[in-house]
């Protein structure tokens, strides 16, 4: 299975490259990708551009609108008719054991619906929510299951810096 982690973002509130920014001397989407990898999958960077500094294979979403469902749907485009398992490159608290329980689930996490395991065939469904500007847990809700489990931060300004909870 894919393990996608969506470094497509504007990062307006960030103030710099989300996927770049470093927890413990490691870029935040390469710790994400790398406990997607130690989780079992096959980690890909799903981005606006090539991500070489990442050292992940990395696939481009095409010019779209700036929401977190216009990068699953590539993703899952891309996948072949598989689902796949995604997180944000802002997750890096992200553990392998919830990972691996959300896999087995194939659920989203309640905490964020931006992690978590997502059913080939929603693609067309996620571009009109893209379009639409619908917030992600509302996609969710129509096509996947939830599961709580526990907290998971996503930090929207950079390591150091006051952060919040995803909702």
């Amino acid at each position: 299975m894919i393990g996608v982690v969506l470094a497509g973002g504007a990062a307006r509130r960030f103030g710099s490259d989300k996927a770049l920014a470093r927890t413990d001397g490691v870029p935040m989407a390469r710790r994400v990708a790398d406990v997607l990898r130690d989780a079992g999958l096959r980690p890909v960077v799903v981005a606006r551009h090539e991500r070489p500094e990442l050292g992940v294979e990395t696939w481009i979403e095409a010019d779209g609108p700036r929401h977190p469902a216009w990068g699953l749907a590539a993703a899952l485009a891309r996948a072949g008719g598989e689902a796949v398992f995604v997180a944000p490159c802002d997750v890096p608290g992200l553990t392998v054991d919830t990972v691996r329980v959300l896999r087995a689930a194939r659920a989203v996490a309640t905490a964020c619906p931006l992690v978590g395991w997502w059913p080939a065939g929603s693609e067309a469904w996620l571009l009109r929510g893209a379009h639409a500007g619908t917030p992600m847990r509302a996609l969710a809700d129509a096509c996947c299951r939830w599961l709580d489990v526990g907290a998971i931060v996503n930090l929207n300004a950079p390591p150091g810096v006051a952060h919040a909870p995803s909702s």
